[in-house]
């Protein structure tokens, strides 16, 4: 792609392909024209890739992060009276209590839940839940060494997709091919010496649609400025992609959820796509990706801990698990639903070597051969906190997305008869990771 434009097939054996393909042509700002798998070609994937032109440099570009949400009040203390949903969660330890209460607002959206718990970290984790769900704290009060906080749940939104944005009414001049003013309602001019002259609020729309709508302005006229509200920061990503590859000068870039991209048109018309199965925006992108690479007992605690944290946040999760961090999911016995794979001797014995499973994970200091571990499990269930059994079987719970690295399995001779039948495991290669980590608002590496 750096080389040439235009079409090109590709022809790989590899598991990943099929999803990295994808990824690759999201984070490239190519069009997928064709996938297919066929014994013509041995049971390879065959790509067809329509190669974009090379995007201008966008060296200079620095997003403006987005502005900083403002912290929760806690409410003024009022008696709590009338009968209404309880969550005691005393005697548990974080992210216990978190989690019970995203599990009560999944199934019970809107209404009031009290919740009560002895953690030290309730008092702050509960604020930040709220702040990050959409609840409302209603009051908290003190009962002992315990804390009693009555919420108010958020309801969960209908889907609304607004109306797309219409241009029938547009009134272009000729020469400078700028908007005569008032042409168009749904255009918002914006004061400034170097704002944009008109805003298109796209986030109603699905990110499909948005990425659509945003071709189409693309072609207004050469010299204009304009503003897009869209969806979220994959789509703002790819609006990105598209307009610096015809040439549009980039204003500013807000990532978030809406996001918000600024841009000079240079001219001429910008499609978001050609015809056949175009790779937009992944609408199911992470807002949390979580890198395992290690399988020190305490990482992967810290790992799962923020996994579990961040899905009660409602963010989306992913944990991508490669080299030592794989053993983690490994089972007690092969899966006799997965196929059995060859490996070489040196692989067999590098396999035994490791621990299988998240019960033999080993701390990476002071471990002494194995006491270490058994001591620090021994006060984690005398403080009633999760143990990595546990934590995953959350997350799994939650919907976290297990993501295996068929690289590092192929290197290790990890097959999939190996790991644990988890029902949210998936197998993919860095590209997936990578598109998925750049467009999240955390990224982190265990």
């Amino acid at each position: 792609a750096r080389a040439q434009q235009g079409l090109v097939e590709v022809l790989a054996d590899d598991d990943a392909f099929a999803a990295d393909v994808e990824a690759w042509c999201r984070s490239a700002g190519a069009t997928l024209l064709a996938l297919t798998q066929s014994p013509q070609d041995g049971g390879a994937f065959r790509a067809r890739i329509d190669l974009p032109p090379r995007a201008a440099s966008l060296r200079g570009l620095t997003p403006t992060p987005p502005p900083a949400g403002v912290r929760g009040v806690p409410a003024s203390v009022r008696p709590i009276s009338g009968p209404l949903d309880l969550l005691d969660c005393r005697g548990k330890q974080c992210p216990e209590p978190v989690l019970a209460l995203a599990r009560h607002a999944r199934a019970h959206g809107g209404g009031e839940v009290d919740v009560i718990a002895d953690d030290p970290a309730f008092a702050a984790d509960v604020a930040a839940w709220c702040r990050s769900s959409g609840a409302t704290e209603i009051s908290r009060t003190q009962e002992g060494s315990a804390l009693r906080v009555r919420i108010r749940l958020a309801t969960k939104a209908p889907s609304s997709r607004g109306p797309a944005a219409s241009f029938a009414a547009l009134d272009v001049h000729e020469k400078t091919g700028r908007i005569e003013e008032g042409a168009v309602r749904s255009l918002v001019p914006l004061q400034g010496a170097n704002a944009p002259q008109a805003r298109f609020d796209l986030r109603g729309q699905t990110p499909t649609e948005a990425l659509a709508e945003a071709g189409r302005i693309g072609a207004l006229g050469a010299g204009m400025t304009v503003e897009l509200l869209v969806p979220d920061g994959a789509t703002a990503q790819e609006v990105l992609r598209i307009y610096s590859g015809a040439g549009h000068e980039i204003l500013t870039l807000e990532l978030g959820t809406p996001a918000r991209i600024a841009a000079r048109l240079r001219g001429g018309a910008v499609t978001a796509g050609t015809p056949g199965l175009v790779v937009h925006a992944d609408p199911n992108s992470p807002d949390c990706t979580l890198l395992v690479l290690h399988n020190d007992l305490e990482a992967l605690l810290a790992a799962l801990l923020v996994a579990n944290g961040a899905a009660a946040a409602g963010m989306k999760v992913m944990i991508f698990f490669t080299f030592w961090g794989l053993n983690t999911l490994r089972g007690e016995g092969p899966n006799p639903a997965a196929p059995a794979s060859p490996a070489s001797f040196f692989q067999r014995v590098f396999k035994w070597m490791m621990p299988k499973g998240p019960r033999r994970q080993q701390l990476g200091q002071l471990n002494f051969g194995g006491a270490g571990s058994a001591i620090l499990g021994s006060i984690m269930r005398q403080q009633n906190v999760s143990d990595l059994p546990s934590l995953l079987s959350s997350a799994q719970e939650q919907g976290v997305r297990f993501v295996a690295c068929t690289m590092s399995m192929g290197v290790m001779g990890i097959s999939k008869r190996d790991l644990h039948p988890y029902s949210n495991l998936e197998f993919a290669g860095v590209a997936t990771f990578v598109d998925a980590a750049k467009s999240s608002k955390m990224s982190l590496v265990f």
